[in-house]
């Protein structure tokens, strides 16, 4: 009785180790395919995690629950995110390509992202024009230097960001210039003329923006997709 105990443990204990073997092993093919499809531009990938025990069931079955993958100092659009985390959901990878390391043969049901865009990162390229960005609560406070009908000072409003139908918005309140507030009118006419020029970033794996905010000192931008190949290639 006690040697078949033993003998379960062992077999218990080998099962274990193949499951973290095969996990292991799933992992750095991912971290190796995505840092090429998520960080081909720069940027770090820090950590992919995948999800889901036991796991030998899901690399044999081909079927996986999902994983999650941290990127940091990512250039997205001419800007350099701090962070970038995506989320994958319900994962095909057959066990024959997992091996090949054929990540263009996975795809999942969903890919969710959030991405961190310090203020600090918008507002250095803009400093040697005079632009200053800070928060201001949900808001942005914008200052630079600018002349509106005759007029010649700083001219300061509040910026809110935000998403439609998976575009970035900017709109402008409260301006003033040299401390002047202005009519309503001139905000939504400097509304205008940022529309023409805002452009929505261009995110990995054709990701549709949802939402974008600002918290503390940080942009935060989600973004999701359906039936996503985890590689271009």
């Amino acid at each position: 009785m006690i040697a078949l105990l033993v003998i379960l443990l062992i077999l218990v204990v080998l099962l274990v180790v193949a499951d973290r073997a095969s996990a292991s092993y799933a992992q750095d093919r991912l971290k190796t395919q995505l840092a090429s499809t998520l960080a081909k531009d720069g940027g770090t990938v820090q950590s992919v995690q995948l999800e889901g025990f036991p796991f030998l069931n899901q690399v044999i079955g081909g079927h996986y629950t999902g994983l999650d993958a941290h990127i940091v100092d990512v250039p997205l659009s001419g800007l350099q995110l701090s962070s970038l985390t995506v989320t994958a959901t319900d994962i095909t990878w057959p066990l024959n390509d997992v091996v090949n390391q054929r990540l263009s043969a996975a795809i999942a049901d969903r890919v969710d992202a959030t991405a961190v865009l310090p203020l600090s990162r918008i507002a250095a390229p803009l400093a040697p024009r005079g632009v200053k960005l800070s928060a201001e609560g949900a808001n942005i406070r914008i200052s630079a230097p600018a002349e509106i009908a005759g007029l010649g000072g700083v001219v300061s409003g509040l910026a809110t960001v935000g998403v439609t139908n998976g575009q970035l918005t900017i709109s402008l309140s409260k301006l003033t210039i040299g401390g002047v507030p202005l009519p309503a009118a001139a905000g939504n006419a400097l509304t205008g003329q940022l529309a023409r020029f805002v452009k929505s970033p261009q995110l990995p794996y054709g990701l549709r923006l949802s939402s974008v905010k600002l918290v503390g000192q940080n942009l935060v931008i989600d973004a999701g997709a359906r039936q996503v190949h985890l590689t271009a290639g």
